[in-house]
């Protein structure tokens, strides 16, 4: 009987338990993944203060036509997270409704205030690409990772103070609506986390925190590339020129390749096919092949460069006696079947008196078939010569931005003075250009506005024109690029007055990759970056506004056609890490450009 009566007891307190569970799990999370204590976290806490302009919301920032839906390969873009491809938008609660097509990427980010004290559950329908960070107070900073979709979160908030919260997610074609819900200390259920919880101030959108962005920890893969300092010749650049360097240990030559063709074209774009396998080879290797898909600038014999490079030095130290010769930075060759190979030899140096510093010192030399090593005349390097680099814009806002953060971090690295920017712009609605000049680091930053419809050949010629000084450079460059720390010093060493100019080719990646995850092909055909003086631009007519008005495509063959025609020739090889950006054109032309040459 005892028995009987213990079973019967046992049954009964498992009933109820099983009962208790079941209803528990009806309102609970099945399965707390991360347990969190936002209250007695040891971290000092950081409030908003009381002069804040608090509003109700959070801020939403959209990237479209992205072409991969991995959140990780996401966070890797260079566009991410500061500059979104549309206009922010503001949020009223955590249910976001599709509402668009094709592949995108969203930010979701404010401040959270709860209502009480203690442990909050968090959940979101999305199972995969989706992270959901919060800083256990209101600085970015010390954001931790929270929830993915595949988890549920307990955390323990304070009542009435501000977290500060980001939502990163990419939504694949045809995805569902997306929802953040919550349940609140002493409710039984979960509800969709509403506006009256949700809060920003504009000083968070004004990118404050961009400044902050190195030690944001859903941001690393970001890191990577705003930090980037990635240089054809390593470190030369930070090197100042060799001063006074006795330079006249060749003799001096005339200097006439068998590609410079000073001819009229037979046909146009002749000029395109004619340089077509104008290319310098390089040593040592400079990054440009990646893996075994993209073949890179082709390797100058290390043979070749001791017999050059032996005799080089020699001249060099016998009439600088008093400098040493640190290495070899970049050597490179421009062959000439017809009439002999050219030489650009780099190096690094100290001063036997101090050889705590170093500097750099630049030389062409030049091996006339069935004549000694000397020292082109017309190719006398100036490293102090002023670069001008022009880009040209309409509706581009969040590129712009990129790029002149871009000539920020070159500027920040380099300490060149003696660079500028010329930004022309087509009246773009998306971004005011004049404030972000304004409050820009650059010392010499300008912009020429037009009216009308936008034209890269005429916004190009209002550059060239800006520019006064007959001795400068000019650099035609694209807007939608990583661009090398060291460009500056390359556009120098290949660029010479009355003689040449660069052209340097671009790896231009597919869709959707980056300078992270290398997919794309290197823009052999190209030439719409290059680099004149001012002088040479005025004499060949800088671009042919009457063919190429409205058209885009084509420009930068017909002003190739006629720079060959005036006798100069081009310096063209695989720029190392010069990347181009997949963008959509969309919103700078004014007519349709299907057909034009490239999309």
């Amino acid at each position: 009987t005892k028995n009987i009566k213990l079973w019967i007891a046992t049954s009964l307190v498992v009933s109820v338990m099983i009962v208790v569970s079941y209803r528990s799990l009806r309102h609970r999370p099945p399965a707390v993944i991360i347990s969190k204590n936002f209250i007695s976290s040891y971290r000092p806490k950081l409030k908003l203060a009381d002069t804040e302009d608090i509003r109700s919301g959070f801020y939403l920032y959209t990237w479209t036509d992205f072409c991969q839906e991995s959140l990780e390969h996401v966070k890797t873009w260079c566009l991410f997270p500061y500059y979104p491809i549309e206009e922010y938008s503001i949020i009223n609660n955590l249910n976001i409704i599709v509402d668009r097509q094709g592949n995108y990427t969203q930010r979701i980010f404010g401040y959270l205030k709860p209502p009480r004290t203690g442990y909050y559950f968090f959940r979101t329908n999305k199972k995969k690409n989706i992270e959901i960070w919060m800083s256990p107070d209101a600085s970015p900073i010390n954001t931790e990772k929270i929830l993915t979709g595949t988890n549920e979160a307990q955390i323990m908030l304070g009542k009435n103070m501000y977290y500060y919260t980001e939502i990163l997610y990419t939504m694949p074609v045809n995805g569902r609506n997306l929802y953040i819900e919550w349940m609140i200390p002493g409710q039984k259920t979960f509800e969709i986390i509403k506006n009256e919880y949700l809060f920003r101030t504009p000083k968070l959108r004004n990118n404050e925190t961009k400044n902050l962005r190195e030690h944001l920890p859903h941001f690393h893969y970001n890191k990577l590339q705003s930090q980037s300092t990635k240089v054809t010749r390593p470190n030369l650049f930070k090197f100042p020129p060799l001063p006074n360097p006795r330079n006249k240990f060749y003799n001096e030559c005339s200097y006439s390749p068998s590609f410079a063709v000073k001819r009229n074209m037979t046909y146009i774009y002749e000029g395109a096919a004619l340089v077509s396998s104008m290319w310098l080879a390089t040593y040592p290797d400079d990054g440009t092949t990646f893996g075994n898909n993209y073949e890179g600038n082709p390797s100058v014999g290390k043979s070749e460069v001791e017999t050059v490079f032996k005799d080089f030095e020699m001249r060099l130290l016998k009439e600088n006696r008093d400098i040493k010769l640190v290495k070899l930075a970049n050597f490179e060759k421009q062959y000439d079947e017809a009439q002999g190979n050219r030489y650009l030899i780099e190096t690094e140096i100290t001063l036997k008196s101090d050889d705590r510093k170093k500097y750099r010192f630049s030389y062409h030399v030049y091996a006339p078939f069935g004549g000694a090593l000397c020292h082109p005349s017309s190719l006398r390097i100036h490293l102090e010569t002023f670069v001008y680099i022009a880009v040209t814009a309409k509706n581009q806002g969040h590129w712009m931005r990129y790029f002149v953060e871009n000539m920020e971090r070159l500027y920040d690295v380099t300490k060149d003075e003696r660079f500028g920017v010329i930004i022309v712009d087509f009246e773009s609605e998306d971004l005011n250009i004049r404030k972000l000049i304004e409050n820009s680091k650059l010392r010499n930053i300008h912009l020429i506005t037009l009216e009308g419809s936008y034209s890269r050949a005429m916004s190009l010629n209002k550059a060239i024109e800006f520019v006064t000084n007959e001795y400068d450079i000019l650099f035609a460059c694209d807007l939608q690029l990583d661009i090398p720390m060291d460009i500056i010093d390359v556009i120098r060493t290949h660029t010479f007055r009355g003689v040449s100019g660069y052209a340097p080719a671009m790896f231009r990646l597919g869709c959707g990759y980056n300078t992270e995850f290398v997919v794309g092909i290197w823009e052999l055909f190209t030439y719409g970056m290059f680099s004149l003086f001012k002088s040479d631009w005025d004499i060949i007519g800088g671009f042919n506004e009457e063919l190429y008005k409205f058209e885009w495509g084509g420009e930068d063959w017909e002003m190739l056609d006629r720079f060959l025609e005036h006798g100069y020739f081009v310096e063209r090889f695989r720029q190392p890490y010069l990347f181009h950006f997949y963008h959509d054109r969309k919103k700078m032309w004014d007519h349709n450009f299907e057909g034009t040459m490239y999309k």
